[in-house]
């Protein structure tokens, strides 16, 4: 159930399951990949990354976790790391195709055009089909020379892209970003270079979803926000009722630090569907990482009476808890400073009841106490949004964002 819920995008719920079999088998190492891999998909790296070492902790032979880690370490820019996780994922799989690709990938970036060859050539032996791969290679091939062989690897590219119409609609940025005049580009004309390609890409496919995120993140990137929103907005009329669209618009948005449009996206959503656990989550993290606990603990409070928390919302009242602890030996408690201070965007949401709205901070503990009973290892909160790879040959491997 939790890998349906993942290739359906449905993280929350996904993780929940997940979050079930790691709770009955806390021994076992695969299940702490499985949860971390789902946080990454949600956009809850660094979490993610701790599971991970968890996971290697359990078993130092683990090849997921070692596979994971490198890829996060790539997409951060950290060969050197990316390089050791991967290739200690190869010293126990020498076939395992995400490592094989991803090192690949990760010598390409370095400019290490010998390497990426050999590693993109093996990664190609085990999924040729796989049609990414051979566009890296045609550009692996140019840097090194060999025009027959990049002529013919683009050949491959042409004929297995029409088999591979689930990302089809994802390359254009994926191909800008491999291209060669491209490489020694600023990365504000190759932002440019990316918004020309998706927005012809927009032309054609003006209704994918996906597709318009892409370019909604480009117009980030380039501080161009009203294009984004526009984007944005159009994502949300064309699946008006559905709690993951407006999730991935809300982690955008906060992870270019725009909260007060992350969360007006999500009470927007909230106010139509106030029984969505997910997005109640999503908009007190927001609340919580803006230093505003007092909403964020009006939302976690329970829609109905039957309600049930799930781990991540056991962990973020932890944390509200811990922080409360910290600021009450203050002259003044926490909630009175964010009262004061609170900007306008965050009152929009209606006002709580006499029995939520708890202005004192050592009632506040007491409640936060109350609900977080029974929780334990609290882990951190999220930060980052996931980058794209792609799956293959049965591998595990995250989705676009």
């Amino acid at each position: 159930l939790g890998e349906a819920l993942t290739k359906d995008k449905q993280f929350p719920r996904a993780l929940k399951e997940y979050e079930t079999v790691a709770a009955l088998e806390p021994q076992n190492p695969q299940s702490y990949v499985l949860l971390a891999r789902t946080l990454w998909y949600a956009g809850q790296r660094p979490e993610a990354e701790g599971l991970l070492h968890k996971a290697l902790d359990l078993d130092p032979r683990n090849v997921e976790a070692a596979y994971y880690l490198g890829l996060f370490a790539s997409n951060e820019a950290s060969y050197p790391l990316a390089e050791r996780w991967l290739k200690q994922a190869l010293k126990y799989d020498p076939q395992h195709f995400g490592a094989l690709y991803e090192l690949g990938t990760t010598y390409m970036r370095a400019h290490d055009y010998v390497h990426a060859r050999d590693y993109l050539e093996r990664a190609s032996a085990e999924s040729p089909a796989f049609s990414q791969i051979h566009y890296r290679l045609a550009a692996v091939y140019r840097q090194l020379g060999d025009a027959g062989r990049a002529a013919e690897s683009l050949e491959l590219f042409k004929k297995y892209d029409q088999l591979d119409a689930q990302r089809r609609t994802y390359y254009p940025q994926g191909l800008l970003e491999f291209v060669n005049e491209t490489e020694t580009l600023p990365d504000r004309q190759r932002l440019e270079r990316y918004r020309a390609a998706l927005l012809k890409a927009e032309e054609k496919n003006g209704d994918d979803s996906d597709l318009l995120l892409f370019l909604a993140r480009v117009f980030l990137e380039l501080g161009q926000k009203p294009e984004a929103l526009k984007r944005l907005q159009k994502i949300s009329s064309l699946a008006a009722d559905n709690v993951q669209t407006r999730l991935r618009a809300a982690s955008l948005l906060a992870s270019f630090h725009d909260y007060p449009e992350a969360a007006e996206t999500l009470r927007t959503f909230l106010q139509q569907h106030p029984g969505a656990e997910e997005a109640r989550l999503a908009l007190a993290s927001i609340y919580f990482r803006t230093r505003h606990d007092e909403q964020a603990l009006q939302i976690l409070s329970p829609s109905s009476p039957d309600s049930k928390y799930s781990a991540a919302s056991h962990n973020l009242m932890g944390r509200l808890a811990s922080r409360a602890g910290d600021s009450s030996a203050g002259p003044s408690s926490s909630s009175h400073r964010t009262k004061t201070t609170s900007p306008t965007w965050l009152w929009s949401w209606p006002s709580p009841s006499a029995s939520t709205n708890l202005m004192i901070s050592s009632k506040r503990r007491a409640r936060i106490s109350r609900l977080v009973a029974g929780f334990s290892s609290p882990r951190a909160s999220v930060t980052r949004s996931p980058g794209i790879v792609a799956k293959a040959n049965g591998r595990f491997a995250g989705p676009p964002i």
